[in-house]
């Protein structure tokens, strides 16, 4: 799925655990093996816009050492409403 999505992108590769391993081992997985100036990622469930990825590249290349995205800062997301209610209360609870 993943090899289909990329094409024949020469730039692109796919890493795949022989046995499912969870989203952390993935995430540690593909740091340590990307290539490049920047790496970034997003998650599938589209929380994240894609398109706001060429400022948060500017803003690495003008030397901050690492930048991230929030999905909760007001540009539009297509996060489900009932995992934003939840990031909402999770935001209070560690604010209390």
């Amino acid at each position: 799925m993943a090899q289909d999505a990329i094409g024949q992108d020469p730039d692109a590769r796919v890493f795949s655990h022989p046995k499912n391993r969870g989203y952390g081992a993935a995430l540690k997985t593909g740091f340590n093996l990307a290539k490049g100036e920047l790496v970034g990622f997003l998650d599938a469930d589209g929380t994240y816009p894609p398109e706001y990825f060429p400022q948060l590249c500017q803003q690495a290349l003008d030397g901050y050492e690492m930048v991230t995205g929030s999905r909760m800062s007001g540009a539009e997301s297509h996060m489900p409403f009932t995992r934003r209610i939840g990031n909402i209360f999770s935001l209070v609870y560690f604010l209390s």
